[in-house]
């Protein structure tokens, strides 16, 4: 293995990435050799402190290794409660990350030191512990005081039927449990919340049919959920057909769900609800070129959508090229919202083709700035944008980080008209 370690550092491995390695596969000679090349204790603290190679742990804190918090947890994650002690003796405080660490992958002995260190994230650690299943520890933190609801959803999505009937003895609500497990397709569990007096059908009804549970979708109609519409919306984006004609035979507005789908790509609800009378083709369109969705756009215009701005605003946000030119083709004209746009969610090659088209830069920097674009900031600077109207002083903090590589004649030019407080924040 030193023949090997050597070979690396030869290839240009640093000693810190080789004593990362060793550390953590338990190799004391080559860690002391890496030490001796100038590797950082620190560097192999976390993975031997996982791994449990509390002789290695030992040696990096004696050569001055001091990111205790780091190497408690490595330990916690590798449940050597040992080495946790030793961390905490060296004056490691991260008590709550210990605590999360420890719940997360059922080491109940370092849960309950954290506990008793002075942890106190016990909702957001019941939340872990109850997905996972650790019946264990999540008794310990409901002794803490942690809300039965927030482990109650966890556990109802998982599946966790232990834990579920621990928390409602606790008190947790059982409407907060209907949903998640609903979304789960835990059908024992939704039974068991409505058993105890769960009624929120209606959101029940939405968390199944986004997630496809034909059979729960079914029984909150038995019990009598309502919001077909909503409904609707989720199994259409989902790509749940035959919740969708469930819904529609049970009177869902096709034209609900006509923009999931069309976000979505699901073609087959698309033309469902469109045989079913949707004729709102515009939103469609949108949606559909939000979310790339070519097939369905063409779709939409062969039915007469006609509102090609709308299409231009949302391909262009999405980083869709094609459906961008498709929509300037049919017409499009707004090439300075769409610049925006695209310049702030950094997408280089729609800014460049709607810039062609005419689009005024300072549209591009003003978006480019917002979304923290230093590449197109470049881009339109160069094109001779002038920032002088409606941006922040944060904003223009961010136009000067791109200056970097410009001279100080193009900055006066470009600053040309701004604000004392503009000047300020550059």
């Amino acid at each position: 293995m030193i023949k090997r370690t050597m070979q690396c550092l030869a290839k240009g491995a640093t000693p810190n990435e080789e004593l990362v390695l060793a550390a953590e596969a338990g190799q004391m000679d080559i860690v002391q050799l890496m030490l001796d090349k100038g590797a950082a204790p620190d560097y192999g603290l976390e993975g031997a402190a996982r791994s449990g190679h509390m002789n290695i742990v030992q040696l990096l804190l004696d050569k001055g290794a001091t990111n205790y918090n780091e190497g408690l947890e490595g330990a916690a994650r590798g449940g050597h409660l040992d080495i946790v002690q030793l961390m905490l003796d060296k004056g490691a405080t991260s008590f709550s990350m210990g605590l999360y660490i420890a719940a997360k992958d059922g080491h109940l002995d370092i849960a309950q030191l954290m506990l008793d260190k002075g942890a106190t994230n016990y909702n957001m650690v019941l939340d872990i512990a109850a997905k996972r299943g650790h019946l264990d520890i999540v008794q310990r933190l409901l002794d803490k005081g942690a809300d039965p609801n927030r482990g109650l959803r966890a556990a109802a999505e998982g599946g966790r039927m232990g834990i579920v009937h621990l928390l409602l003895d606790k008190g947790a609500d059982p409407n907060e449990g209907l949903a998640s497990a609903a979304y789960g397709g835990r059908m024992g569990i939704v039974q068991l919340m409505l058993d105890k007096g769960a009624t929120n059908y209606n959101k029940g009804l939405i968390y199944a049919a986004e997630g496809g549970r034909m059979g729960i979708v079914q029984l909150m109609l038995d019990k009598g959920a309502t919001n077909y519409n909503e409904g609707l919306k989720c199994a259409a984006c989902g790509g749940h057909l035959d919740i969708v004609q469930l819904l529609l035979d049970k009177g869902a507005d096709p034209k609900e769900g006509l923009a999931s789908a069309a976000y979505g790509g699901r073609m087959g609800i698309v033309h469902l609800l469109l045989d079913k009378g949707a004729t709102d083709y515009n939103k469609g369109l949108k949606y559909a070129a939000y979310g790339g969705r070519m097939g369905i756009v063409q779709l939409m215009l062969d039915k007469g959508a006609t509102d090609y701005n709308e299409g231009l605003k949302y391909a262009a946000e999405g980083g869709h090229l094609d459906i961008v030119q498709l929509m300037l083709d049919k017409g499009a004209t707004n090439y300075n919202e769409g610049l925006y746009l695209a310049a702030k969610d950094g997408h280089l090659d729609i800014v460049q083709l709607l810039l062609d088209k005419g689009a005024d830069p300072d549209k591009g920097l003003e978006g480019a700035a917002r979304g923290g674009r230093s590449d197109i900031l470049q881009m339109m600077l160069g094109k001779g944008a002038a920032p002088t109207r409606g941006l922040s002083a944060r904003h223009m903090a961010a136009i000067w980080t791109s200056y970097n590589c410009c001279s100080t004649k193009a900055l006066l030019t470009t600053t040309k008209g701004l604000s004392a407080r503009h000047m300020a924040a550059i």
